[in-house]
């Protein structure tokens, strides 16, 4: 019985999210888009933690892991790096374009940067 409880308690979230996130859609694409918003807080408390942005290198990783020199103020923003909606890597830059602090994007249904459908932090509407 409890065997069966934890097993239903694991795979609980992952229904949840196949039958509210369809593999197509239109919820996706706010989903991304409100996941770029809690990854950019997690850079900005980074940031306020550690006087500075992750490198490009270090990524959206240290998030979840200290780089290395910053163990006496870094704190965990997250427990995993989460994929967009689709299941792809979301993209990191530091410094960013455009005068920007960083870049953070989705490359969006068609899963390719450089096309219409990209979703970018700040959110460009």
């Amino acid at each position: 019985m409890a065997l069966a409880v934890v097993l239903a308690m694991m795979l609980f979230p992952r229904f949840l999210e196949w039958v509210v996130i369809p593999r197509e859609g239109p919820v996706r694409e706010p989903a991304t888009r409100w996941e770029l918003r809690y990854l950019a807080e997690g850079l900005r408390r980074f940031e306020s933690d550690n006087g500075r942005l992750p490198t490009s290198e270090e990524g959206l990783k240290a998030l979840v892991a200290c780089p290395h020199g910053l163990e006496a103020t870094w704190h965990r923003q997250m427990e995993a790096v989460p994929t967009d909606k689709w299941g792809r890597a979301y993209r990191y830059q530091c410094p960013g374009t455009k005068g920007r602090a960083f870049d953070l994007m989705s490359a969006g249904s068609d899963g390719e940067f450089g096309t219409a459908d990209d979703i970018s932090c700040p959110l460009e509407e």
